[in-house]
């Protein structure tokens, strides 16, 4: 007699690929047990094995994972006719060993990072109907003996890792880990063709990519089983495989899926009844607005008769995962936010309005967005036709250059500067008044003249006279104004977005550079308060660089409290000096 499932099609799919080991292995009295096991029993006939991957089919996993802190439950519910049978030389079935099996998996996940997630799946026979037939020749130890019962499965364990994404690499690709540790003592029996003696254990590869409404998964690994032998069925280690599609019929409603999932033993002898391999077909329902509930039901034949391969099968599904996520709790799903990290208005895409010209407009209300202006000008600048320093609005000749005295129309003024001719020095020179018609000298070009600029020699913006913000030198950007905060808080006054602003120009225009923001307090207050407090707000100024547009990779903050001081005394004016935040360039 041999032993095999149902009959199908007699050619077997072999799928060759890059075979993933993973090196869990028993102890050496384990090996050597299983090695020359002579319980027959010890082998799992259940050849369903799910683990609720959303992104890929029902069993073929695909390589995304569930992101940092994303989890996922699931329940399956399997029905399976004739698992397991006897045939005769001319293969004709002699008897069912395994006729009817109803199996479940429980399953759990959580990503740990954006790249790993660990995963459990419990499975359980909740019933299964049969029994070995009176032969005391090839069953001289299981003669008549009863299959029939409820049985926990081996726990599964897995490791999900992804190494590229396809969203940056054009396909994601990633390699599973997992291992089965029997449960024997806890319910669960080898001995009835549910488990594993003693344990386990395997790795695959997996690749996955989606275009436009279909999405493709291919899986190909290794599986490290305890030998075992039933009549001429010889069960071992596997290569495993699998292969399936899904195509988005309603989008984000309603799928259909396909797959090919198999194993096939790796023995001296062995024959297509250690090669399982199962056609499954079925649909996935997605209930609510959102992916995270998924529905699914399916059927399954077997390709070859192979072992724990059914005559049919039918399968019920039922998974919660963090599919779509809305990380900045903006009303958007992360894959369709442009800036999923920061909240903003569905109009713009999921990210704030920017004010590209600092005129206090946001961009969606600016007439003009990289030119300031009033509001009252709904964000552009009041034209000034004539050059005269008058605005068109207010000047009553505004073709012609006038001085504001005259509001905007010309006296006998050469050079149109305001100062008529006989009472300026330079009469073909505009300037001002107050340097007799001579226009003054703008040594930097900062645009804020030397009679007025505090740093004639090096540009700064009008608002500070002249003077320069922040400088980058050799080891730091250093700051010429001090960033204020409120009174024990991380909150940035406004009146030091100007320098942060400055800062971030800087960063924009060296763009290698890398910096630490230091934050340093005073010594009032405990040192563990003060650590934290200037841990917050160098966080606070990274924060705000990064709102500006400059990359949080290029940025780290750290908070030292009161352990670095410019000046150690308690005098007012030195504790106001050793509050403070430094930039130190740490690469360039």
């Amino acid at each position: 007699m041999r032993i095999q499932t149902q009959r199908r099609l007699p050619a077997l799919l072999w799928l060759v690929g890059f075979c993933c080991l993973v090196g869990m292995w028993t102890s050496q009295d384990a090996h050597a047990q299983n090695q020359n096991s002579t319980d027959p029993t010890a082998f799992n006939v259940q050849q369903f094995r799910p683990w609720g991957d959303q992104t890929g089919l029902f069993q073929t996993q695909s390589a995304q994972t569930l992101g940092q802190w994303g989890y996922m439950v699931g329940f399956y519910l399997n029905y399976a006719n004739q698992t397991l049978s006897i045939r005769d030389q001319n293969g004709s079935v002699f008897a069912g060993l395994v006729d009817h099996q109803i199996g479940a998996d429980i399953m759990a996940a959580v990503g740990f990072a954006d790249w790993f997630d660990l995963y459990i799946a419990i499975p359980l026979t909740i019933y299964q109907v049969g029994e070995f037939p009176n032969d005391p020749l090839n069953f001289p130890n299981a003669t008549g003996r009863s299959l029939n019962g409820f049985f926990l499965g081996d726990i599964r364990f897995g490791l999900k890792f992804r190494f590229l994404d396809e969203r940056k690499h054009g396909i994601s690709l990633g390699l599973k880990a997992f291992v089965s540790v029997p449960t024997a003592q806890l319910g669960g029996n080898f001995k009835k063709f549910n488990g594993e003696d003693p344990i386990s254990a395997g790795g695959m590869l997996t690749l996955s990519r989606e275009i436009s409404i279909v999405n493709i998964a291919f899986n190909f690994g290794y599986r490290f089983n305890p030998r075992t032998q039933l009549l001429n069925l010889v069960v071992s280690h596997e290569l495993t495989y699998g292969l399936g599609l899904s195509v988005d019929v309603v989008h984000r409603k309603f799928a259909l899926l396909a797959e090919v999932a198999g194993a096939t033993a790796i023995a001296e002898n062995v024959t297509i009844r250690a090669a399982p391999l199962d056609a499954l077909i079925g649909a996935r329902f997605y209930p609510l607005q959102n992916r995270n509930l998924a529905l699914n039901l399916g059927v399954g034949i077997p390709l070859t008769p192979g072992y724990g391969s059914p005559l049919f099968r039918v399968f019920f599904g039922l998974t919660y995962s963090t599919r779509d996520r809305d990380t900045d709790k903006d009303g958007l799903y992360d894959f369709e936010d442009k800036c999923p990290k920061t909240p903003g208005p569905r109009d713009n895409l999921g990210c704030p309005w920017g004010d590209r010209d600092k005129d206090g407009i946001l961009d969606k209300n600016d007439r003009c967005p990289d030119k300031p202006g009033p509001k009252e000008n709904q964000g552009c600048p009041w034209p000034d036709t004539d050059g005269d320093g008058v605005l068109d609005k207010d000047d009553r000749c505004p073709r012609t250059p006038g001085p504001p005295t005259n509001q905007g129309c010309p006296w006998n003024d050469t050079d149109k500067d305001g100062l008529i001719d006989p009472k300026d020095r330079c009469p073909r020179r505009p300037g001002p008044v107050e340097n007799k018609g001579c226009p003054w000298p703008d040594t930097d070009n900062d645009g804020v003249t030397d009679n007025i600029d505090k740093c004639p020699r090096t540009p700064g913006p009008k608002s500070n006279r002249g003077c320069p913000l922040a400088i980058k030198r050799r080891q730091k950007i250093e700051i010429l104004k001090k960033i204020y905060f409120d009174f024990n808080k991380d909150t940035i006054k406004p009146t030091s977005y100007p320098v942060l602003d400055a800062v971030a120009n800087i960063l924009m225009k060296y763009k290698k550079i890398r910096i630490r923001i230091e934050g340093h307090t005073d010594d009032v207050g405990t040192p563990t308060y003060n650590l934290d407090l200037s841990q917050r707000r160098a966080s606070a100024v990274r924060r705000y660089l990064m709102s500006k547009g400059i990359r949080g990779s290029r940025m780290r903050s750290a908070g030292y409290g009161e352990g670095r001081p410019l000046i150690r005394s308690t005098s007012p004016e030195a504790r106001a000096k050793n509050r403070r935040v430094e930039f130190v360039i740490t690469a360039q």
